[in-house]
């Protein structure tokens, strides 16, 4: 910019892996929002659920934006979840509207190959939308999020096992898990 130009901040949230209070992969915190306006300073404003949520929360995708909304695919519980908001700092619920909670009859994601945790959301040039998860699959997501559109894939690479945080995207023509 210019001299005497004042740069505007855009406000980040994040909303990450709480800590596991001591325990490891036993439990988890309470999901919270982290927000900074400068990416040094960070603050506390409070969790992405409503009041009552009681799943183990970890490993979120990155939050994406669609038909003005924000869908976030937390692992909860051990399993790949689907939630929604109007907002990036929550309540996130269940795409059926569901609160998570014990009782409540949320379901987890339909993933039934590979472990089906650490998910993220890829946008291709087209605008469709494709899920990694751990283990190397990939898959064709359906237009609203509920489901797939077709049959997981695995990721054939050399090397083999569980792959942590896996995140897909695409410069210059080429893909890169």
């Amino acid at each position: 910019p210019h001299a005497g130009a004042v740069a505007t901040a855009v406000p980040f949230s994040s909303t990450p892996t709480p800590d596991g209070r001591g325990q490891g992969l036993a439990t988890s915190a309470p999901p919270v929002v982290w927000k900074s306006k400068d990416f040094l300073h960070w603050s506390l404003a409070g969790s992405i659920f409503p009041p009552g949520f009681d799943a183990k929360y970890w490993a979120p995708s990155a939050p994406v934006k669609k038909d003005g909304r924000y869908y976030l695919f937390p692992t909860l519980d051990n399993r790949i979840t689907a939630t929604v908001s109007t907002s990036l700092d929550g309540p996130f619920r269940a795409l059926d509207g569901k609160e998570i909670r014990a009782g409540s009859g949320w379901k987890p994601f339909p993933v039934n190959v590979g472990h089906p945790i650490d998910a993220d959301l890829f946008r291709d040039d087209d605008g469709q939308y494709y899920m990694v998860w751990s283990l190397r699959f990939i898959a064709k997501m359906n237009r609203d999020f509920t489901a797939f559109d077709g049959a997981p894939v695995e990721i054939k690479t050399k090397r083999g096992g569980y792959s942590e945080g896996p995140a897909l995207f695409k410069r210059n023509g080429i893909y890169y898990y």
